[in-house]
């Protein structure tokens, strides 16, 4: 009976630690953070949203890249690639426990990019400003907010340039489409 016990008691508290982690992580991850819903920039029922598509993809020559050095076939590319970065590192209460350095590697791109990029919207170039400052800041101290802001400026941009079915946005960018 007391080798029973011996087992059952640290199995108990085992699975009950696991079930206060899981609490807790899905506790925070519907608190705040990045995991505040963007907001509808529209009335659309959640139904509307996934079969309409209110953005049409903006040309290519919205962001042209002056250098074949740039590892991105277009500015789509380039802000398509950063959004995933950032979703997969950031979101889903992932932004106080992400990687630091991982952050400073992608702000050092980012800012290598931008430093081959043109563009005549003049609000394209308000958000690439942004953007690069907010880049510096990253590469110079550990700023979550930074971060976040990052992570908002090319979710924002993706749904504009790449035609996403939905337009659920943080409202951060100075561009809007077209």
């Amino acid at each position: 009976m007391v080798k029973k016990l011996l087992w059952i008691i640290p199995l108990v508290l085992i699975i009950g630690a696991i079930a206060f982690w899981i609490g807790w992580m899905l506790m925070d991850a519907a608190d705040g953070g990045l995991n505040k819903e963007p907001k509808q920039t529209s009335s659309s029922t959640d139904d509307d949203i996934l079969k309409e598509v209110v953005n049409d993809p903006v040309p290519e020559s919205i962001i042209v890249f002056t250098s074949d050095d740039v590892p991105f076939r277009s500015g789509h590319h380039f802000i398509a690639d950063l959004h995933e970065f950032y979703n997969n590192t950031l979101c889903w209460g992932r932004l106080e426990t992400a990687d630091y350095s991982r952050q400073v590697e992608k702000a050092r791109l980012i800012l290598e990019v931008l430093e081959h990029t043109e563009t005549e919207d003049k609000n394209m170039k308000r958000d690439l400003d942004a953007i690069k400052t907010l880049a510096e800041t990253v590469t110079q101290q550990d700023d979550r907010r930074a971060m976040r802001d990052l992570h908002r400026y090319f979710h924002d941009l993706d749904i504009y340039f790449n035609g996403y079915a939905y337009h659920q946005t943080f409202g951060i960018t100075s561009f809007r489409g077209l």
